[in-house]
């Protein structure tokens, strides 16, 4: 046996799956993924705890394969459309434009799941790699604070796993920077461009249920929606009584977020991701707290009422993406 080495060798690869259960590895992409995360397989244990006249603890079975895990990730503007492709299915697309294509998702309102999975590989140090088969992403983060790139933070559950898989010897990874928390505009519809944020974090869960488990098998069936997916903003800001009086008075809201980058996707059009969410509704436990110095509240938006967006009609939100891509299927 040999140990793991250093760290920074490791990598993360992803590809889309046709038929769930069955790996693919021909054309996998590259994850810039952050230290401190990445997905864990283990069998767990089925304790036997029987009277047998001995203190001495009982062999255990195997029980439930488990995969699970996050993924953290600077929001890169070339990698982004690929894991939308992955939560939310293919993307109804328009172009070319400047050789640029418009991309747009909108949060599901109908069926049992998106159906669409991947196999990861995850090498940790200079070890060879685990690989995850029919990684299902159940939720998507995106996070950015006032001095940092945007950041995205993928978790998921996988149907199995296996080891020893050999590692590759060639690596390439996006040349343009992430977004930044200065490429950022947040617009409220009614207010207009709020300039005071000092974070935002749009998390989506979908509502798949992570342990669907029967009889017969240890590994996880295709997960599938167990409740309407949830989407909630929140943000921290300079304290204002009019996000009181909203509050208080369960005012519907339309929130959009828009990333626009400095570089180029094709031709003079910048790289830009928006997150569009209507009828939006702040917690009614809004407040400004007391304190000393400068006042700050931390905003919490439901947009589960939904409305209409752009290319939506009665649907929680919408994601559009601008980039070099043609098609995400």
């Amino acid at each position: 046996m040999a140990n793991s080495g250093i760290g920074q060798d490791s990598y993360v690869r992803y590809q889309l799956e046709s038929t769930y259960g069955t790996p693919v590895t021909s054309s996998m992409t590259l994850l810039p993924v952050k230290p401190g995360s990445g997905f864990v397989p283990r069998v767990l244990r089925i304790e036997n705890d029987n009277l047998i006249a001995s203190r001495l603890a009982q062999a255990p079975n195997q029980g439930r394969i488990m995969v699970d895990g996050s993924y953290d990730m600077d929001l890169h503007p070339s990698l982004v459309g690929g894991i939308l492709n992955w939560f939310l299915g293919a993307a109804t697309t328009a172009g070319p434009t400047d050789s640029t294509y418009t991309h747009y998702w909108t949060i599901p309102t109908s069926g049992e799941r998106i159906d669409k999975f991947a196999t990861i590989q995850q090498a940790a140090g200079g070890d060879t790699a685990d690989q995850y088969t029919s990684v299902t992403l159940t939720s998507l983060v995106f996070t950015s604070d006032n001095e940092g790139n945007w950041m995205m933070t993928m978790n998921g559950v996988g149907q199995t796993y296996s080891d020893g898989v050999a590692r590759i010897s060639s690596f390439s990874y996006p040349s343009t920077a992430p977004f930044g928390f200065f490429h950022t505009v947040f617009n409220e519809a009614t207010i207009g461009n709020v300039t005071t944020l000092r974070n935002c974090t749009i998390t989506i869960d979908l509502g798949y249920d992570p342990e669907r488990f029967f009889l017969g098998d240890q590994k996880i069936l295709q997960p599938v929606f167990n409740t309407i997916p949830s989407v909630t903003v929140e943000a921290e800001i300079d304290a204002d009584k009019q996000w009181l009086s909203i509050a208080r008075a369960h005012t519907s809201q339309d929130l959009t977020i828009t990333l626009t980058h400095t570089a180029n996707a094709g031709g003079s059009t910048p790289f830009s991701l928006v997150f569009e969410f209507p009828g939006c509704r702040l917690e009614p436990e809004t407040s400004i707290p007391l304190d000393n110095d400068r006042l700050f509240s931390t905003l919490s938006w439901s947009s589960s009422y939904g409305g209409n967006t752009t290319n939506g009609t009665s649907v929680q939100g919408e994601i559009r993406l601008v980039d070099a891509t043609a098609t995400y299927t």
